[in-house]
């Protein structure tokens, strides 16, 4: 976890079901992660920028990009194989050596393809969802993606239509989903920003460690949306490799076009203060953003030294689900990306516990 640009990125390693945002458990020997640094992860993968990685931006586009075709000025969709038709062993080193999860090198995406029923649908109304998008539909694997996959649930909990809206369905498996880069701020109105339709199939590379499938319909067939953003976005980003690690506050932007609001570091010296123009970093204002549908995220600190843990995770994003007083407490319930393992604390032990407090989007 490093501080760039005002924005924390959280980095997120592998575990034998999930992916955390710390070594938690010692990685296997053939783990393509194993004995990377938390801060290698996080230059490296991330290193080309979100303008520079989007076709048609004003940015020349960097033509060691692997996941880049100059010719075709398209990306290569990163659940398939590459140009070639098959997983080479130079490409899958490479891959390797950028933190990616790379599956049998004999498959082809035909291969993959075959593996994946035609007919996944979209959307599943889960039994007690109250829409077909919900959040309990995020359901993190093994990539390193909690700072993106934590607001797309708090996003799915408070607005579920935004994430309908940016989701196009061409049929036959293919779809795009549109993100947004900022481009301009004014205090006289809302901000300038560029959209960017990012195309997306239904296959699914089972090697890539990408998120499960969300609730099943009647023939027992799991629904894709999550997936199918998290592949768009990795797509947008240049490939799976660079999602593993980032800035919630940056996947809040691409999504909704408007700034997010981050609160870390010296910040939580007002949380529970009530410092004048602070009103997000009290219990009062806090409840009152989500309640009036704003998506929130926390992200926890790299360790908590003598501090409870409540069934935190280290260097992990979580969606606030749920804001209340009881017996005098402030209490924040976390839903956790991984499906599993949601967590508990007091407003009071935010700055404890947590390392930033991100609000999708401000008044």
């Amino acid at each position: 976890m490093i501080q760039t640009a005002g924005r924390i990125s959280f980095c997120l390693l592998t575990l034998p079901s999930f992916a955390a945002c710390a070594v938690a458990a010692a990685p296997s020997s053939d783990d393509p992660l194993a004995g990377k640094s938390e801060q290698a992860l996080l230059e490296g993968p991330r290193a080309t920028s979100v303008a520079s990685a989007v076709p048609g931006a004003e940015e020349t586009v960097s033509e060691t990009d692997p996941n880049f075709v100059a010719a075709e000025h398209a990306y290569v969709d990163p659940d398939a194989a590459p140009v070639d038709g098959a997983l080479t062993d130079a490409w899958r080193a490479q891959a390797q050596a950028d933190g990616a999860f790379v599956g049998d090198p004999g498959k082809t995406s035909r291969t993959v393809e075959a593996e994946r029923e035609a007919d996944d649908p979209l959307y599943v109304r889960g039994s007690g969802d109250d829409d077909e998008i919900d959040m309990n539909d995020v359901k993190q694997s093994q990539i390193g993606d909690c700072w993106m996959l934590a607001p797309l649930s708090a996003i799915a909990m408070q607005n579920p239509q935004l994430i309908r809206d940016r989701i196009a369905d061409f049929g036959n498996g293919d779809y795009s989903v549109t993100f947004r880069k900022i481009t301009g701020i004014s205090i006289f109105g809302p901000p300038s920003y560029t959209e960017y339709e990012i195309p997306a199939n239904d296959s699914f590379n089972p090697g890539v460690g990408h998120a499960k499938p969300g609730d099943l319909d009647i023939f027992g067939h799991g629904e894709i949306w999550v997936e199918l953003v998290e592949k768009a976005y990795a797509t947008y980003m240049g490939g799976y490799a660079r999602i593993n690690g980032g800035p919630p506050a940056e996947f809040f932007e691409a999504m909704t076009g408007t700034p997010a609001h981050v609160y870390s570091g010296s910040d939580f010296t007002g949380f529970a203060s009530g410092l004048a123009g602070f009103e997000e970093l009290t219990f009062e204002g806090l409840s009152a953003r989500l309640e009036s549908g704003v998506p929130i995220v926390t992200c926890t600190r790299a360790n908590f030294g003598s501090v409870p843990s409540y069934n935190l995770v280290s260097n992990h994003c979580y969606a606030v689900y749920r804001a209340y007083t009881q017996y005098d407490r402030h209490w924040l319930e976390l839903r956790n990306p991984w499906a599993t393992n949601h967590a508990k604390i007091t407003f009071e032990e935010i700055p404890g516990l947590m390392n930033s407090v991100v609000y999708g989007w401000g008044d």
